[in-house]
């Protein structure tokens, strides 16, 4: 019911912005009030992981033998997500025109209605450095040519939801997430 009742508050937060427009040419125009779908507080609790936790996280795809992701790709995704607080899904679809090494950024195109540049540091810098010497290597085995910056095995931009799934097998092996459910 509190998830019906988030939707509601957001999509009604939504007309009553539009409202709020409108009523600056219309002040007697109609703007519903706050008591019909009330905020409610989010129920969920971030897992914050220990430094030991971080650590096995960044070795463990050294022992990863899925069918399309590599090793180095799958520990510089993780790397980059956790260097950079980037979402999975603005990390998957970067381009490498994305990827600027000599002012350390990352593009991010319109991500939640906007665009934004985020810095890294030089570690993370020198990171990409092995990474995107491996991925030539992996994009010339493959015999393709991708522009993605993370690309599996077959030469190919990886997908959102096959990282997500990796990545939860991959958290579920470490004893990080329960094997079943969507907490952790």
């Amino acid at each position: 019911l509190w998830v019906l009742m988030a939707e509601l508050a957001t999509d009604l937060g939504a007309v009553r912005q539009f409202c709020r427009y409108r009523r600056r040419h219309d002040p007697t125009g109609y703007e519903p009030p706050t008591r019909l779908a009330p905020h409610t507080e989010s129920h969920f609790t971030p897992y914050v992981f220990s430094t030991d936790e971080i650590r096995r996280l960044v070795a463990a795809p050294g022992q990863h033998s899925g069918r399309n992701f590599w090793p180095g790709m799958l520990r510089m995704l993780i790397v980059v997500t956790y260097c950079t607080g980037l979402r999975l899904g603005e990390a998957v679809r970067l381009q490498c025109a994305d990827l600027d090494m000599r002012q350390q950024t990352l593009w991010i195109r319109t991500s939640k209605g906007r665009s934004r540049t985020v810095p890294f540091q030089a570690d993370l810098a020198r990171e990409f450095e092995h990474y995107l010497a491996a991925r030539v290597e992996v994009l010339r085995t493959a015999g393709r040519e991708c522009s993605a910056l993370f690309v599996g095995r077959n030469g190919r931009a990886i997908r959102l939801a096959s990282a997500s799934l990796v990545i939860c097998r991959l958290l579920r092996r470490l004893g990080l997430k329960p094997a079943r459910g969507r907490s952790g």
